[in-house]
């Protein structure tokens, strides 16, 4: 089994250091301010999801959902480094191992499965984008800027790149 995150008491704790810097942006008022009228694992999944694809592009980022047999859960983006599959949600960056064991200790969703299906279809379910992934791209580009997922992310010690100068959200 392969561990980037602790769940525990209610929480969520990254091992890498992009993940921590990424679940950070995702607590920040400029990311929740977009999204206010929920968070990213009470109804925002999809929203984030999408915009991990936008900022990385398709051909890194690709949708995924956690669910069980007829039920879409949680919507996370995966993506690929060094040939491994890591998933980016509200909670950081994770494997599926991480992201099975929160929802089922924080979500009570025991048994849930890593499953392909459309964005559409995920609406069925309760998981919509109404255009606010754009906005978190954006914010998602503004933070780490238009980098390619690196093996660097996956090191405890990582940090932020030297900001460039201008505005940060």
């Amino acid at each position: 089994m392969h561990r980037l995150q602790r769940i525990g008491r209610g929480r969520v704790s990254n091992g890498s250091g992009f993940g921590r810097a990424f679940a950070s942006l995702c607590r920040s008022d400029a990311m929740l301010g977009a999204m206010p009228d929920f968070g990213f694992m009470d109804g925002g999944c999809l929203s984030l999801a999408l915009a991990v694809r936008e900022w990385l592009g398709p051909d890194v980022a690709r949708i995924r959902f956690a669910g069980r047999p007829g039920r879409l859960d949680h919507a996370v983006a995966e993506i690929s480094i060094d040939g491994r599959p890591y998933l980016l949600d509200g909670d950081g960056m994770g494997t599926w191992d991480d992201v099975g064991e929160k929802l089922r200790i924080l979500e009570a969703c025991d048994g849930a499965l890593l499953v392909d299906e459309d964005p559409g279809v995920a609406a069925e379910h309760g998981i919509e984008d109404d255009g606010r992934h754009r906005t978190l791209a954006d914010i998602l580009t503004a933070r780490f800027g238009a980098v390619a997922p690196h093996a660097a992310w996956l090191d405890a010690d990582w940090s932020e790149p030297e900001a460039a100068p201008g505005p940060r959200p």
